[in-house]
């Protein structure tokens, strides 16, 4: 005698354990195009939104300040605890100096090769100097020790 089937195990559609990576691969042949196009346009999408957003980024830096260090642009400290005025002040005052001091800004642009970098120039390549018959000096890859182009890089720092 034959058993009775179930209405419940028939159906028209295969069950969840039998979609297999293979059924699923002819879905994704059946729309590739579309799904071409989708990466395509989204990667369009994308570079666009590179280009307007442009380069976008913060420059940070630690300062750290020994006590004793340039000595040479210093204040003797035994000299300013001899007298009668806060140390930690007259310390913090002349690390100030130093850090505004133009041969320390001459000694970064020369570090840095900033003399060959026409976006820190502003565009200025050369100086027309009055005296000797109105005599041209390169600025942009200019000679840092010429007290015209030292002047001319101090003027574009705000220096002067």
């Amino acid at each position: 005698m034959q058993q009775p089937t179930r209405a419940a195990d028939v159906s028209l559609s295969p069950s969840k354990q039998d979609l297999a990576l293979t059924d699923m691969w002819l879905v994704i042949r059946k729309r590739r195009v579309l799904l071409v196009v989708l990466a395509v346009g989204l990667a369009i999408l994308g570079v666009a939104a590179g280009f307007k957003r442009g380069d976008r980024f913060t420059a940070t830096g630690q300062l750290e300040i020994q006590p004793g260090s340039a000595a040479d642009l210093k204040e003797s400290i035994s000299s300013v605890l001899s007298s009668g005025v806060s140390s930690l002040d007259t310390v913090i005052e002349s690390d100030i100096l130093i850090l505004q001091s133009d041969t320390l800004l001459l000694k970064v642009v020369n570090t840095l090769k900033l003399q060959n970098d026409s976006d820190f120039l502003s565009g200025q390549t050369a100086i027309k100097t009055s005296r000797f018959g109105g005599q041209v000096i390169p600025l942009l890859h200019g000679n840092l020790d010429d007290p015209r182009v030292r002047a001319t890089i101090l003027r574009i720092c705000g220096r002067i």
